[in-house]
């Protein structure tokens, strides 16, 4: 009997070929942040995963990780990043600034460090053969270099686009040592759908609706355990 194989939703591609072997994109709820260890020390477990929407958005979707050591280093002279860290260049594309006026009032750099916009080209391409977006952001639950440098957001539509960025400012005078591994981008893929939205005073169904969301006072994890819906992302190597 033939089985029909099963078609990704959505392909990470590596099209330099360096990174796919020892650096794969991981599934976001395997990506064990450092964290975790400090929580059950202090407090005996991981509280974090107490908070059900804080630990859903964790677990969402995908990470890209630093596909080599990535050296940045921001001063008053001005914005550096290389790839490759200390030990010489790398065959991946090296960054480059963007015209910063797009970010322009959304952030001010303490010490006297310049506005800069870092774009680092990632080597991995995505694509889907359904009207599927994603949203590329920081790995705000995983990574662990987030107070000094500002990642830049944004949506972009996979299917007939394919380029995935690492864009980041320095908000401060800072000197950061990203390791080839480390989780560096988060990708939560979506479907793309006509959405309707309303607003306006609720019916006195769906206010006590809201008033009662919880139908046991003694069960712990009560959303989690009966009004949460499961999220599945699955990852294999074609």
């Amino acid at each position: 009997m033939f089985f029909k194989k099963k078609i990704a939703d959505i392909e990470f591609v590596d099209k330099s070929r360096l990174a796919y072997v020892n650096i794969p994109i991981q599934r976001a709820q395997d990506v064990k942040p450092k964290y975790i260890e400090i929580q059950k020390q202090k407090h005996g477990h991981f509280v974090f995963s107490l908070c059900p929407g804080m630990f859903d958005l964790y677990k969402a979707g995908y990470i890209i990780p630093a596909w080599c050591d990535i050296h940045i280093k921001a001063n008053k002279a001005g914005v550096v990043t290389i790839l490759g860290g200390t030990r010489g260049r790398v065959q991946f594309e090296q960054p480059r600034f963007m015209n910063e006026s797009f970010i322009d009032g959304m952030l001010e750099p303490q010490d006297g460090v310049p506005l800069k916009a870092v774009h680092v080209g990632a080597p991995w391409s995505i694509f889907t053969p359904k009207n599927i977006s994603a949203w590329l952001g920081p790995a705000t639950y995983h990574s662990t270099f987030l107070d000094d440098i500002q990642v830049w957001p944004g949506i972009v539509d996979y299917k007939h686009f394919h380029t995935a960025n690492f864009i980041f400012s320095p908000k401060r005078a800072c000197e950061i040592f990203i390791r080839a591994g480390d989780p560096l981008i988060h990708v939560i893929p979506f479907l793309n759908h006509e959405m309707n939205a309303s607003y306006g005073p609720g019916t006195e169904e769906q206010i006590d609706a809201n008033k009662n969301q919880m139908i046991s006072q003694s069960e712990t994890q009560t959303y989690r355990k009966n009004l949460m819906t499961k999220k599945v992302f699955e990852l294999s190597k074609k």
